[in-house]
Protein backbone atom coordinates (compact mmCIF):
# COMPACT_ATOMS: atom_id res chain seq x y z
CA UNK A 1 0.00 0.00 0.00
CA UNK A 2 1.51 3.37 -0.89
CA UNK A 3 1.64 6.50 0.96
CA UNK A 4 -1.64 7.88 -1.26
CA UNK A 5 -3.61 4.75 -0.53
CA UNK A 6 -2.81 4.97 3.39
CA UNK A 7 -4.16 8.61 3.71
CA UNK A 8 -7.15 7.92 1.45
CA UNK A 9 -8.58 4.73 3.26
CA UNK A 10 -8.07 7.00 6.44
CA UNK A 11 -9.65 9.78 4.96
CA UNK A 12 -12.81 6.79 4.03
CA UNK A 13 -12.45 5.90 7.42
CA UNK A 14 -13.20 9.54 8.85
CA UNK A 15 -16.25 10.07 6.27
CA UNK A 16 -17.68 7.12 7.54
CA UNK A 17 -17.46 7.78 11.05
CA UNK A 18 -18.62 11.23 10.56
CA UNK A 19 -22.34 9.84 8.94
CA UNK A 20 -22.68 7.71 11.57
CA UNK A 21 -22.06 10.51 14.46
CA UNK A 22 -24.13 13.09 12.26
CA UNK A 23 -27.28 10.22 12.34
CA UNK A 24 -26.54 9.51 16.25
CA UNK A 25 -26.71 13.36 16.96
CA UNK A 26 -29.77 13.79 14.86
CA UNK A 27 -31.03 10.80 16.48
CA UNK A 28 -30.25 12.87 20.02
CA UNK A 29 -31.28 15.80 19.01
CA UNK A 30 -35.08 14.38 17.94
CA UNK A 31 -35.06 12.31 21.42
CA UNK A 32 -34.36 15.87 23.41
CA UNK A 33 -37.25 17.48 21.96
CA UNK A 34 -39.43 14.81 22.08
CA UNK A 35 -39.13 14.96 26.03
CA UNK A 36 -38.98 19.00 26.24
CA UNK A 37 -42.51 19.29 26.47
CA UNK A 38 -41.82 17.79 29.89
CA UNK A 39 -40.50 21.53 31.07
CA UNK A 40 -42.93 23.60 28.68
CA UNK A 41 -44.57 24.70 31.69
CA UNK A 42 -41.49 26.62 33.28
CA UNK A 43 -41.41 28.76 30.56
CA UNK A 44 -44.62 30.50 31.83
CA UNK A 45 -43.93 32.12 34.45
CA UNK A 46 -41.23 35.06 35.28
CA UNK A 47 -39.87 33.66 38.45
CA UNK A 48 -36.80 31.58 37.48
CA UNK A 49 -36.44 28.40 39.76
CA UNK A 50 -33.65 26.19 37.76
CA UNK A 51 -34.53 23.74 41.02
CA UNK A 52 -38.10 22.95 39.92
CA UNK A 53 -37.18 21.85 36.37
CA UNK A 54 -33.67 19.97 36.72
CA UNK A 55 -35.27 16.63 38.30
CA UNK A 56 -36.99 16.85 34.94
CA UNK A 57 -33.85 17.49 32.60
CA UNK A 58 -31.98 15.01 34.13
CA UNK A 59 -35.19 12.25 33.10
CA UNK A 60 -35.07 13.54 29.71
CA UNK A 61 -31.39 13.22 29.60
CA UNK A 62 -31.51 9.49 30.81
CA UNK A 63 -34.43 8.51 28.11
CA UNK A 64 -32.26 10.07 25.43
CA UNK A 65 -28.62 8.81 26.59
CA UNK A 66 -30.23 5.51 27.12
CA UNK A 67 -31.95 5.47 24.05
CA UNK A 68 -28.38 6.09 22.31
CA UNK A 69 -25.76 4.41 24.50
CA UNK A 70 -25.45 1.05 22.65
CA UNK A 71 -25.49 2.69 19.44
CA UNK A 72 -23.15 5.50 20.68
CA UNK A 73 -20.46 2.61 22.07
CA UNK A 74 -20.69 0.46 18.80
CA UNK A 75 -19.61 3.69 16.41
CA UNK A 76 -17.21 4.37 18.98
CA UNK A 77 -15.62 1.14 19.12
CA UNK A 78 -15.28 0.32 15.63
CA UNK A 79 -14.11 4.42 14.67
CA UNK A 80 -11.51 3.69 17.45
CA UNK A 81 -10.00 0.05 16.48
CA UNK A 82 -10.35 0.85 12.82
CA UNK A 83 -7.74 3.83 13.61
CA UNK A 84 -5.65 2.35 16.17
CA UNK A 85 -5.01 -0.48 13.42
CA UNK A 86 -4.30 2.17 10.49
CA UNK A 87 -1.44 3.79 12.55
CA UNK A 88 0.20 0.93 13.56
CA UNK A 89 0.01 -0.82 10.11
CA UNK A 90 0.64 2.68 8.31
CA UNK A 91 3.92 3.77 10.53
CA UNK A 92 5.33 -0.03 10.08
CA UNK A 93 4.99 0.29 5.84
CA UNK A 94 6.60 3.70 6.27
CA UNK A 95 9.93 2.25 8.23
CA UNK A 96 9.98 -1.02 6.61
CA UNK A 97 10.12 -3.23 9.56
CA UNK A 98 8.29 -6.85 9.42
CA UNK A 99 4.58 -7.41 10.11
CA UNK A 100 5.62 -8.98 12.79
CA UNK A 101 5.76 -5.64 14.59
CA UNK A 102 2.53 -4.75 13.78
CA UNK A 103 -0.62 -4.55 16.06
CA UNK A 104 -2.68 -7.22 16.01
CA UNK A 105 -6.80 -6.91 15.38
CA UNK A 106 -7.64 -8.32 18.91
CA UNK A 107 -4.98 -6.25 20.33
CA UNK A 108 -7.00 -2.89 18.87
CA UNK A 109 -10.44 -4.82 19.44
CA UNK A 110 -8.97 -5.03 23.28
CA UNK A 111 -8.08 -1.35 23.46
CA UNK A 112 -11.14 0.23 22.12
CA UNK A 113 -13.57 -2.13 24.14
CA UNK A 114 -11.54 -0.22 27.06
CA UNK A 115 -11.82 3.31 26.14
CA UNK A 116 -15.17 3.48 24.26
CA UNK A 117 -16.82 3.60 27.89
CA UNK A 118 -14.62 6.97 28.29
CA UNK A 119 -15.08 8.32 24.89
CA UNK A 120 -18.54 7.94 24.77
CA UNK A 121 -19.23 9.79 27.96
CA UNK A 122 -17.23 12.64 27.19
CA UNK A 123 -18.76 12.97 23.94
CA UNK A 124 -22.55 12.66 25.77
CA UNK A 125 -21.28 15.41 28.64
CA UNK A 126 -20.66 17.94 25.63
CA UNK A 127 -24.59 17.51 24.75
CA UNK A 128 -25.97 17.42 27.84
CA UNK A 129 -23.78 20.88 29.04
CA UNK A 130 -24.96 22.00 25.51
CA UNK A 131 -28.89 21.20 26.68
CA UNK A 132 -28.67 22.62 29.71
CA UNK A 133 -27.06 26.06 28.84
CA UNK A 134 -29.63 26.60 26.44
CA UNK A 135 -32.30 25.51 28.76
CA UNK A 136 -31.04 27.61 31.23
CA UNK A 137 -30.28 31.00 29.78
CA UNK A 138 -34.12 30.49 27.76
CA UNK A 139 -35.65 30.70 31.38
CA UNK A 140 -33.39 33.77 32.36
CA UNK A 141 -33.91 35.87 29.10
CA UNK A 142 -37.76 35.22 29.31
CA UNK A 143 -37.68 33.46 26.00
CA UNK A 144 -40.62 31.01 25.18
CA UNK A 145 -41.02 27.24 24.94
CA UNK A 146 -41.03 27.36 21.39
CA UNK A 147 -38.01 29.65 21.04
CA UNK A 148 -36.03 27.45 23.12
CA UNK A 149 -37.29 24.46 21.11
CA UNK A 150 -36.18 25.66 18.16
CA UNK A 151 -32.88 26.92 19.61
CA UNK A 152 -31.91 23.19 20.25
CA UNK A 153 -33.46 22.22 16.48
CA UNK A 154 -30.52 24.21 15.27
CA UNK A 155 -27.74 24.28 17.91
CA UNK A 156 -24.27 23.29 16.99
CA UNK A 157 -24.34 20.40 19.34
CA UNK A 158 -26.27 17.98 17.11
CA UNK A 159 -24.62 19.81 13.70
CA UNK A 160 -22.29 18.18 11.24
CA UNK A 161 -19.97 20.49 11.98
CA UNK A 162 -19.87 18.50 15.45
CA UNK A 163 -19.81 14.67 13.82
CA UNK A 164 -16.64 16.43 11.42
CA UNK A 165 -15.09 17.03 14.73
CA UNK A 166 -16.19 14.07 16.42
CA UNK A 167 -15.40 11.84 13.51
CA UNK A 168 -11.90 13.91 13.53
CA UNK A 169 -10.42 13.75 17.06
CA UNK A 170 -11.69 10.07 17.60
CA UNK A 171 -9.73 9.01 14.31
CA UNK A 172 -6.76 11.22 15.30
CA UNK A 173 -6.38 9.94 19.02
CA UNK A 174 -6.83 5.86 17.98
CA UNK A 175 -4.52 6.24 14.98
CA UNK A 176 -1.36 8.08 16.95
CA UNK A 177 -2.18 5.86 19.85
CA UNK A 178 -1.55 2.87 17.44
CA UNK A 179 1.60 4.40 15.90
CA UNK A 180 2.92 5.26 19.17
CA UNK A 181 2.01 1.32 20.87
CA UNK A 182 3.69 -0.15 17.69
CA UNK A 183 6.84 2.17 18.98
CA UNK A 184 6.58 0.73 22.36
CA UNK A 185 6.94 -2.70 20.70
CA UNK A 186 9.76 -1.95 18.80
CA UNK A 187 11.25 -0.09 21.71
CA UNK A 188 10.79 -3.63 23.79
CA UNK A 189 12.95 -5.04 21.25
CA UNK A 190 15.71 -3.38 21.65
CA UNK A 191 15.57 -0.60 19.56
CA UNK A 192 15.90 3.05 20.74
CA UNK A 193 13.20 4.93 18.95
CA UNK A 194 12.88 8.76 19.38
CA UNK A 195 9.35 11.18 18.49
CA UNK A 196 8.79 14.88 16.53
CA UNK A 197 5.67 16.72 16.32
CA UNK A 198 4.27 17.51 12.23
CA UNK A 199 2.18 20.38 12.00
CA UNK A 200 -0.45 20.72 9.46
CA UNK A 201 -0.55 24.79 10.03
CA UNK A 202 -3.79 27.04 11.60
CA UNK A 203 -4.36 28.96 14.29
CA UNK A 204 -4.62 26.48 16.72
CA UNK A 205 -1.72 24.61 15.68
CA UNK A 206 0.22 27.70 15.44
CA UNK A 207 -0.36 28.68 19.65
CA UNK A 208 -0.30 25.07 20.93
CA UNK A 209 1.22 22.90 18.29
CA UNK A 210 3.81 24.47 16.76
CA UNK A 211 6.46 24.74 20.25
CA UNK A 212 6.15 20.89 20.43
CA UNK A 213 6.88 21.12 16.26
CA UNK A 214 9.78 23.22 17.51
CA UNK A 215 11.00 20.78 20.37
CA UNK A 216 12.36 18.59 17.31
CA UNK A 217 13.35 15.32 18.25
CA UNK A 218 12.64 13.62 21.52
CA UNK A 219 12.80 10.36 23.82
CA UNK A 220 9.37 8.45 22.92
CA UNK A 221 9.29 8.08 26.71
CA UNK A 222 8.91 11.95 27.43
CA UNK A 223 5.80 14.76 27.16
CA UNK A 224 5.99 17.14 24.50
CA UNK A 225 6.08 20.83 25.99
CA UNK A 226 2.11 20.74 25.85
CA UNK A 227 2.48 17.82 28.04
CA UNK A 228 0.73 15.60 25.02
CA UNK A 229 2.58 11.99 23.97
CA UNK A 230 1.91 12.68 20.63
CA UNK A 231 -1.28 14.32 18.78
CA UNK A 232 -3.66 15.43 18.59
CA UNK A 233 -3.21 19.10 20.93
CA UNK A 234 -6.62 20.24 20.32
CA UNK A 235 -9.77 19.89 18.72
CA UNK A 236 -9.48 19.11 14.47
CA UNK A 237 -6.01 18.53 15.18
CA UNK A 238 -4.27 16.93 12.26
CA UNK A 239 -1.31 16.89 13.53
CA UNK A 240 0.84 13.90 12.96
CA UNK A 241 3.33 11.81 15.00
CA UNK A 242 6.90 10.94 13.45
CA UNK A 243 9.10 8.64 14.47
CA UNK A 244 12.45 7.11 13.86
CA UNK A 245 15.44 5.07 15.12
CA UNK A 246 17.59 7.13 17.45
CA UNK A 247 20.97 8.02 16.84
CA UNK A 248 22.22 8.19 19.80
Amino acid sequence: MTKAQAKARREAAIRRIERDVAALLRRQRDLYLKGLPKIASHFLTTEVKEAAYDPIIDEIEAEVFTATRTESARIIANALREAKLFGSQDLAREMGIEASFTMSSPKAIAWAQKNVGARVTQISETTRTGIRDIVTNGLKTGKDYGSVAREIRGAGIFSVDRAQVIAVNENAMAYENGSYDLVKDIEAAGITMEKSWSTVGGDACEEICAPNEAQGWIPTGENFQSGDPFPPGHPRCRCAGLYQVSES
